[in-house]
């Protein structure tokens, strides 16, 4: 077996090392004790195509292997942790989105992630079973042409600034995803964890409350 990086894989390894040398890591230690989120990081890791590395150009990805984005987060993650968890999360969100969301929610909500207009978040965890997916009480159901949600999530890694959020809940046929958008009525914001460490990384409560998303918004 041959592990040596392809040629494309090399150069974002190094762009994302070069990146990480001469932006994250000079402003790392002072975001951290501010607990400041570095929005306009994530906005030059987007203009890198580091902020969603797998997810295909027709959405505004790199289109790039998964042992790309596996380089990519070691360079940001040395430099700073927080910077990294972010960077990781919209990532995921991004593929998530591309992989299983119809043609007209991938056009909607990938593009902005991977631009760096604003970022997403993944919303599984909950404050009476942490992340065990089974024991979820966040539920959705199907009102005409919505979905219906209620429920409570905690500790979401960029809650507080996402444009779109991935959220786990449980219908009558049993487990599913779905697209929240930032605007959507019933959906708040709560509040912040004031961590002890990764303190750049924002981490919040999200409320659903009889929050109204479309029919498409259904991820699987």
């Amino acid at each position: 077996m041959d592990f040596e990086l392809s040629s494309d894989e090399k150069l974002v390894e190094q762009t994302a090392r070069e990146f990480a040398s001469a932006r994250i890591a000079p402003v790392a230690s002072a975001n951290e004790r501010a607990g400041r989120f570095p929005e306009e990081l994530f906005r030059e890791l987007a203009r890198l195509g580091l902020m969603a590395v797998t997810s295909p150009a027709e959405v505004g990805g790199a289109g790039a292997s998964t042992v790309a984005y596996s380089v990519a987060m070691t360079e940001v993650a040395r430099a700073c942790a927080s910077t990294a968890v972010g960077m990781a999360v919209n990532n995921m969100v991004c593929e998530i989105v591309s992989r299983f969301a119809t043609k007209a929610e991938r056009a909607r909500v990938v593009p902005p992630l991977a631009s760096g207009e604003g970022v997403g978040a993944f919303a599984l965890t909950e404050p009476h079973c942490g992340s065990d997916a089974q024991a979820i009480a966040t539920t959705a159901r199907a009102v005409g042409a919505t979905w219906v949600l209620n429920g409570t999530k905690t500790f979401i890694t960029n809650g507080g600034y996402a444009l779109s959020v991935v959220v786990w809940a449980r219908t009558p046929a049993g487990i599913s995803t779905f697209i929240v958008p930032r605007e959507a009525p019933g959906f708040r914001v709560g509040r912040e964890e004031d961590k002890c460490g990764i303190r750049a990384s924002n981490t919040v409560e999200l409320h659903f409350e009889d929050c109204v998303i479309p029919r498409e918004a259904l991820l699987g």
